[in-house]
């Protein structure tokens, strides 16, 4: 149990096949999501139901994400994607391994779907979502052969970059590459203790990448705040909208005003001159 990290149980009863949505939080900021990825995004334990001879589960959720209510779902086969689960047994979902967050995020904002499939005395618990993963809670380690932060600066690093990207969502890969990069400098400094020398290359190899791809996203960001159209200069004032303004007046005056504004700028430029 995460009691420190989920919500209140919230109990739904499962008398036929439904399913339910997990959402976050209408307003929520990215960065928020960022964290939460770090651990459970919720957890499932199987109980009786009030309504004997249905089954229930107890859901608890992160702060962050809210569940719709149960709405009514097909059945599905079990698969790869599915975990029977008798009274007394659970899961959890997580983000999947060897993920980028960012995606991950993506996938959050459009919700989770979990459908519960009741099956005698087993419920059946199914969740189809490329980026995360649903884990048993007896094999819930969470652990690969290789290092979390080793793991998670991979991820990072194999994410492909979107040049269309928003401001915002620069800023969120910004903020995912100086996490990873905290996160295997403070691994780096535990295991300097241990002298691994193929463990210290990669994680210096691995270090020297994130800081080229942070440089990189940076310089992106630098000019997509900058520079919002390529046929300005990065330093022009004028935004994008008062320059089609200013076009259109120039467009629109008469000849004689025309001339008259470009002799009085040309003035203004030789006193600014003379001083």
């Amino acid at each position: 149990m995460l009691p420190h990290r989920l919500s209140t149980p919230q109990l739904i009863d499962v008398l036929q096949p439904c399913r339910i949505k997990i959402l976050p939080i209408i307003g929520i900021n990215d960065l928020l999501l960022l964290e939460a990825t770090n651990t459970a995004i919720c957890e499932i334990i199987v109980r009786h139901s009030e309504q004997p001879p249905a089954l229930a589960v107890n859901l608890r959720l992160h702060p962050c994400f809210y569940a719709e209510s149960p709405c009514a779902a097909a059945p599905v086969s079990v698969s790869v994607s599915s975990i029977a689960r008798s009274i007394g047994q659970g899961c959890r979902v997580y983000q999947a391994l060897k993920v980028s967050k960012n995606a991950c995020i993506s996938q959050l904002k459009q919700g989770i779907d979990v459908t519960f499939i009741p099956q005698d005395e087993r419920l059946l618990i199914h969740m189809d979502e490329p980026f995360l993963s649903l884990v048993s809670l007896e094999q819930d380690q969470y652990l690969t052969s290789e290092p979390s932060a080793i793991s998670h600066a991979k991820a990072v690093l194999n994410q492909p970059f979107d040049y269309t990207a928003a401001p915002n969502q620069l800023v969120l890969e910004l903020s995912e590459l100086l996490q990873a990069n905290s996160e295997l400098t403070a691994f780096a400094t535990q295991t300097a203790l241990v002298q691994v020398p193929s463990l210290m290359q990669t994680i210096d190899k691995l270090l020297q990448q994130l800081e080229a791809k942070r440089q990189w996203v940076y310089r992106h960001y630098c000019v997509a705040m900058e520079r919002g159209n390529l046929g300005q200069s990065a330093n022009c004032s004028l935004g994008r909208q008062d320059a089609q303004r200013l076009a259109l007046y120039e467009m629109l005056a008469s000849d004689e005003l025309t001339e008259l504004v470009n002799m009085m700028v040309g003035e203004e430029g030789k006193s600014s001159l003379i001083e």
